[in-house]
């Protein structure tokens, strides 16, 4: 959004919603005071504020749908990667297993170095679905704050309506 310009006879005051807006009661009584000091044009920046939350919240509460896509996105594919975890660690007990059971012939087969293999990929497979998990996480966060950072926005509107 613009900044919106407040000016009075002895300065003025720009401000900017999207950086100044959701705020508290407070701070938007002591803004007041402030436009009230532009009284020509004191309603027209009250509505303009007040339109500013109102499209942010809007914005926001629009958006929660891509964050909810992406948040169950990044849970499918730690869900898909769950049965390749599984594999892969029932491939090294089995590798171990064997290593136990005949050294010798485990050694002439590789095995230790297929057990090493596998752990590297488990490992890289785990880092994986750890990652999709956090975001996945961090979209949620994001998707619950949405829906609060919203309704703080309205109830900035509700208050600078004139």
């Amino acid at each position: 959004m613009e900044p919106i310009t407040i000016r009075w006879e002895t300065g003025h005051m720009t401000i900017n919603p999207d950086a100044f807006f959701p705020t508290s009661a407070a701070r938007i009584r002591k803004l007041l005071r402030v436009v009230a000091l532009d009284f020509e044009h004191q309603d027209v920046i009250r509505m303009q504020l007040a339109g500013a939350c109102e499209s942010r919240a809007q914005e926001l509460l629009d958006g929660r749908k891509s964050l909810a896509n992406e948040a169950v996105n990044h849970h499918q594919k730690a869900a898909d990667l769950e049965p390749q975890i599984e594999t892969a660690k029932r491939r090294i007990t089995t590798l171990r297993a064997c290593i136990k059971e005949q050294p010798k012939k485990a050694r002439q087969l590789g095995y230790p170095e297929r057990l090493h293999e596998e752990r590297e990929q488990l490992k890289k497979l785990t880092a994986e679905r750890s990652g999709a998990l956090s975001a996945f996480r961090k979209k949620k966060r994001e998707f619950e704050a949405a829906e609060a950072t919203a309704e703080k926005l309205r109830q900035n509107a509700e208050v600078l309506r004139p």
